[in-house]
């Protein structure tokens, strides 16, 4: 029985050597450009903000990710304000966000997303950019990673076409121009929403926080 069972032993572990290379493809080769960090932000009076991100375009182009905003405050100040009205500026700020765009040009990365949920409803909606760059580390400070980042409003802006002798015509009225011709044309509507995202802003145009109002570390990958 020694005998037989060992070569099928040794048969079992070949294969298993010379088919899992041949066969199992890194997850390198299913992704696009990625970014990830965490920094931490100075706030004033020892409070500190830290902030963490993730996020990947896929080589089919779908972005997925997301980023956490967190406060920490000291004890001191949350004992402060348990005796004032409860509400939500007296809560330390958390807010997270869902990426749905990424782009990345050399070692900066700009990530776009809405914000899912908040310690104020307020935030709950809007859209956040976070921007990352890496420069080798946080141990030399002039090569030290930086970061910033927004939060935006999703404005509408409403125009109308109207006779300047006739102020009233169409007032309060919203129209859809189409192509009559081309039924599959879904139009265009007079009521315009400009989404802030990753493309808004060229990324050589973000200025970063300096080196006593944060630190950290980014990874960018092309």
């Amino acid at each position: 029985m020694r005998i037989v069972l060992v070569p099928l032993a040794l048969i079992s572990l070949a294969s298993l050597f010379f088919i899992n290379p041949a066969t199992a493809l890194s997850t390198k080769e299913y992704e696009g450009p990625s970014a990830n960090g965490s920094f931490e932000i100075f706030l004033e009076k020892g409070a500190k903000r830290r902030i963490e991100f993730h996020a990947v375009r896929d080589l089919n182009g779908k972005v997925t990710g997301e980023t956490t905003f967190q406060d920490e405050v000291p004890q001191e100040q949350v004992d402060k304000s348990t005796d004032a009205n409860n509400n939500d500026a007296q809560k330390p700020f958390f807010m997270h966000a869902q990426f749905d765009c990424l782009i990345v040009e050399g070692n900066r990365a700009v990530m776009s997303g809405s914000v899912t949920e908040a310690s104020s409803e307020q935030y709950v909606g809007k859209r956040v950019l976070v921007v990352a760059q890496e420069n080798g580390g946080a141990g030399d400070p002039a090569r030290r990673d930086k970061l910033t980042w927004g939060i935006y409003r999703t404005p509408k802006s409403e125009w109308l076409p109207g006779d300047s002798e006739r102020p009233e015509e169409l007032s309060g009225l919203s129209w859809i121009a189409s192509d009559s011709e081309r039924p599959e044309d879904e139009g265009v509507s007079s009521i315009k929403e400009t989404v802030v995202g990753c493309q808004s802003f060229p990324v050589s145009s973000f200025s970063f926080l300096n080196a006593t109002q944060a630190k950290g570390t980014a990874h960018v990958k092309p």
